[in-house]
Formats: C-alpha cells, sequence, structure tokens
C-alpha cells in the first residue's frame, strides 16, 4: 500500500485522527508496521485467543461474532468500515479477544506490537488523546448501558438486547439463539416473544429459522 494512501486511511481509525502528516512519516521510520492480507474465508483472531497487537483492518469486509459467556447463544455482524480489533485486550487483567473477526471478503491488515504501542505512539500527543478520549467514551458508554431503563414495550427490550452487543448499531445482524433463551433474556414470556417476532416477520424487518433470527438493518426496528 502506498504511504500516502496508508496515510489516509489511518486517518480513518479512531487513534490516528488528525495526526499530523510529518508525525505519521516519523512514526513509519521508529517502528514496524506490519501488513497482513487474508483471503475470503480466512480467521483473522477468535474470541479468546491472547491479543498481542493492535490490529487496524484498513480494507475490505468483515464478519464478527461473539458468543456470550455461557454459550447458548452468539451475536454475528458484518461490516465493510475501518476497524480497529479489540483494542480493549490489549491491556489489563483479561487479555483475551473478545469476538472473532473473519475476512469476507480479501483483507488488508495492519498490526503495531503491543512494545511499539507503549514505548513510541504513546510520545504523540494526538495519539495520546485520541487513545484517551476513545477508552473514555467506552466506558461512558459502558455506563450508560448499565444505568438503562429496562423498555415496556418486547419490541423496544428487543432493539435494546441486540444495540447493546454490537459494535456498531446498524446494519445486517444475525442471532443464533433459541426463542426460550432469548424470552429469558428479555425477560418476557415466551408467548409475547413469539408474538413481536411474528409482527416483525409480516413486517419484513426479520426473517426467523430454527434458533436463527436474522436483521437485515437493525436500524429500522
Amino acid at each position: 500500500m502506498q504511504a500516502d494512501n496508508l496515510y489516509r486511511r489511518l486517518l480513518l481509525l479512531p487513534f490516528f485522527q488528525g495526526l499530523p502528516e510529518h508525525d505519521y512519516y516519523e512514526i513509519a521510520e521508529r517502528i514496524r508496521l506490519y501488513f497482513r492480507n487474508y483471503v475470503q474465508g480466512t480467521t483473522i483472531v477468535r474470541q479468546g485467543d491472547e491479543c498481542d497487537a493492535y490490529r487496524f483492518v484498513l480494507r475490505g469486509a468483515l464478519k464478527v461474532e461473539r458468543e456470550n459467556p455461557a454459550g447458548d447463544y452468539m451475536l454475528t455482524e458484518w461490516t465493510d468500515k475501518p476497524t480497529l480489533i479489540c483494542p480493549e485486550s490489549l491491556y489489563g487483567l483479561d487479555t483475551a479477544h473478545t469476538r472473532s473477526f473473519s475476512a469476507v471478503s480479501n483483507v488488508s491488515v495492519l498490526e503495531i506490537s503491543k512494545t511499539d504501542v507503549f514505548n513510541v505512539l504513546m510520545e504523540y500527543t494526538t495519539f495520546r488523546l485520541n487513545y484517551m478520549n476513545y477508552f473514555s467514551w467506552r466506558q461512558q458508554q459502558a455506563m450508560r448501558m448499565a444505568w438503562q431503563t429496562i423498555p415496556r414495550t418486547p419490541q423496544k427490550r428487543f432493539v435494546q438486547f441486540v444495540k447493546n452487543r454490537c459494535l456498531r448499531p446498524v446494519g445486517r445482524k444475525q442471532l443464533q439463539i433459541t426463542q426460550q433463551v432469548l424470552a429469558r433474556e428479555m425477560a418476557v414470556a415466551l408467548q409475547v416473544l413469539q408474538a413481536m417476532l411474528e409482527e416483525y416477520r409480516k413486517e419484513q424487518l426479520i426473517e426467523t429459522s430454527r434458533g436463527i433470527i436474522e436483521i437485515p438493518n437493525l436500524e429500522k426496528l
């Protein structure tokens, strides 16, 4: 990837927004930038694997999966936006990837080692401020979610359930979950859940099959 094109792609990622061009070229001389290419169908990282580097998806479409700790449901989503893979997992007590990422098309990934992030990138004011702002925003978002009022209607509970588990609250999502588990997680009666799903099906907002709920456009719910 040409240097100017890479610089423009990096500016789309949260940690590099506003980075002066001269800082980018200086960083490129000081650290090793590893470029990985993944063909369609290849797994990039798996949920539970150790996170040992920052991985920036610069180009390509991704499938992102996360299974709940009990293993009784999974949320899958798709994106073709520049994406930072599990940045929250690089440091802290739990450094396992929280999601699995795989290539839906050919995907280009930039990797920066944990050592270079700490020893080099943190020296740059723009990166450091973006880093603090990003994780402050994530913490604020988590606090808002924890204090959300439980919606009164099953439709709003369902939307909240899905959105609270997504990387991005738009686009195609898929839930692999039984109706019994979903009713339990939403704290509604099974009959109420079934009526809600049937209503969504009639409005062509979801598609269902055994153990799967397909949502073509979450923002339309």
